[in-house]
């Protein structure tokens, strides 16, 4: 993969990179560029004295969410993440996770990873799956509790019309592997599978049949899928044995995404099958 031109990259995949976690996940690495920015700004105050505005620990609550809603591995330093922040939001300041909290139903004081992965995580997600994420932006940002309630509203009923749209889309993805047949890994394509759910998808193909499974929405001349995995094949380095079929990728062991060019599809299919015939040998 070309690296683009910058002065500085921040990714612990990168090849030669010394940094100790590779499976931190997207929003761990940016709480880390904060915290480095809040600790330089300790060192080196470049605001009045005394104005720091947040400190690390008030981040803490994002970083779990974000950390168990990515399907990231909760290992390493994800679990300890996740763990902390998990604590933070027991006394969260932020109204609109408390509005959040309230309208799933969950009590702060017993929030686990699974109820961030079942009820809070979906109700953040729901808006960008089906039209933008702005709703889930300004409630994770707002100090209003009236704003914050009106939002966490309006995120529950996306959430219901995304569960509806998940559970048509699922149907016709079973029947398409009825017709097609459950082979080492699951492919599924159509314009229908739209990108914000084809994930939810890929997931629930994953469970029910116990293989990998890739959901495809096809567009005019470039097609996204999301992909997601069993703990015995990995699905991202599954795709980086792709790499010149795809426009671009990313991912780690249980969760991944690209884009591909339509044309590249059947050869990508066929790369996948043959890969996916070697590691997992018909189990």
């Amino acid at each position: 993969t070309e690296l683009p031109r910058a002065n500085a990259i921040i990714n612990p995949k990168q090849p030669g990179s010394t940094y100790p976690d590779a499976d931190l996940a997207g929003v761990g690495i940016a709480y880390k560029l904060a915290q480095a920015l809040l600790r330089l700004e300790r060192i080196c105050p470049m605001r009045a004295r005394n104005s720091m505005p947040i400190q690390e620990a008030d981040l803490l609550d994002v970083v779990a969410l974000g950390t168990v809603a990515d399907v990231a591995p909760l290992v390493g330093e994800n679990r300890r993440l996740v763990r902390a922040g998990l604590q933070q939001i027991q006394n969260t300041k932020r109204a609109g996770l408390r509005a959040l909290l309230k309208e799933a139903g969950v009590s702060p004081d017993k929030v686990t990873a699974m109820a961030i992965g079942f009820y809070l995580g979906p109700r953040l997600n729901a808006a960008g799956r089906l039209a933008d994420a702005m709703n889930s932006y300004q409630l994770l940002m707002t100090s209003s509790d009236q704003r914050a309630q009106q939002l966490a509203a309006v995120l529950g009923q996306k959430n219901r019309e995304r569960q509806a749209k998940t559970n048509e889309l699922l149907e016709q993805a079973k029947a398409q592997v009825a017709a097609e047949g459950i082979g080492d890994i699951i492919l599924i394509a159509g314009k229908q599978y739209l990108a914000g759910v084809a994930g939810l998808v890929a997931g629930r193909l994953t469970s029910e049949f116990y293989r990998p499974a890739i959901v495809l929405e096809v567009g005019a001349h470039e097609s996204k899928a999301s992909a997601r995995s069993i703990p015995e094949f990995h699905i991202t380095q599954a795709l980086d044995q792709c790499t010149e079929l795809l426009v671009r990728h990313g991912g780690h062991a249980e969760a991944a995404g690209f884009t591909i060019r339509n044309e590249q599809w059947p050869a990508l299919c066929e790369r996948l099958r043959a890969i996916a015939a070697a590691q997992l040998g018909g189990r």
